[in-house]
């Protein structure tokens, strides 16, 4: 019979490799991206990227147990594991937008000015938004963090109705206006392809590429989000929101075998 402390051992060297590899294939078009002024699939790589690396670095060195080795790095990176995957389907909704415009019938050639002010828009929703949700942890975090053998620092929340309006309900709600541009981008792209309709400001590489992307991975991370918030409200115990109650263990740690 196979020893489930081996299994593990395996299941989580598995898991950090194919992160720190993931990181290395996202980091160098991430920068390409950021160089070349594109910032919806930037802010994507960004996320995937840091992500990635928290991950891999969080199992490589908690597989094992769970010592508090690195508070700040906790601090920092429990925050990060919250709010990344709101910030990716952000960056899918900033894609999305910017696909539906390029193969939409008015699509038209935008001044350098006008670039640079959908870029900053771009980084203060993609980037911007989910960091502001950081603060508002602080609502619904009964101790500083978690730590989990094997997956390393997390962050620690309670079921209660600022979990829910600051935190759960943004993925499923970015998610869905997402999907929404990424349909549209699919019917045009469906035109595209048995029209040959080609947009007029568009070259046609770079678009599919771009798509196919946004599309897969809207497909992916938005029936999960879902699937998330469904499952924590179904699962999770409800408390009455008591900020001095939840907050009674607040420079504690959370462990968990």
């Amino acid at each position: 019979m196979c020893d489930p402390t081996v299994a593990t051992y395996w299941g989580t060297t598995l898991f950090f490799t194919a992160c720190y590899i993931s990181a290395g294939l996202a980091i160098i078009p991430t920068v390409w991206f950021i160089f070349h002024g594109h910032s919806a699939a930037a802010s994507l790589g960004i996320w995937v990227t840091v992500a990635a690396l928290v991950h891999a670095i969080n199992s490589t060195v908690w597989r094992k147990d769970t010592i508090n080795r690195s508070p700040l790095w906790c601090d920092i990176s429990s925050q990060i594991i919250l709010i990344y995957s709101t910030g990716s389907i952000c960056s899918c909704v900033c894609i999305a937008k910017f696909l539906a415009f390029v193969l939409s019938p008015s699509s038209r050639n935008i001044s350098h000015d006008e670039r640079r002010r959908i870029n900053i828009r771009n980084y203060v929703f993609s980037l911007g938004f989910p960091i502001i949700m950081i603060p508002f942890h602080y609502l619904y975090s009964p101790s500083r963090f978690g730590l989990v053998r094997t997956m390393g620092c997390e962050a620690s929340y309670v079921l209660t109705w600022p979990t829910f309006f600051f935190f759960i309900i943004w993925s499923p709600i970015f998610g869905m206006i997402a999907s929404g541009y990424t349909g549209y981008v699919g019917y045009k792209l469906y035109q595209w392809k048995y029209t040959n309709a080609s947009p007029k400001n568009s070259t046609k590489l770079p678009v599919l590429r771009l798509a196919w992307l946004c599309i897969t991975y809207t497909t992916a991370a938005v029936p999960l989000s879902i699937y998330y918030m469904i499952e924590t409200l179904v699962r999770g115990n409800y408390s009455p929101f008591l900020v001095r109650k939840i907050r009674a263990n607040s420079a504690g740690i959370e462990y968990e075998a």
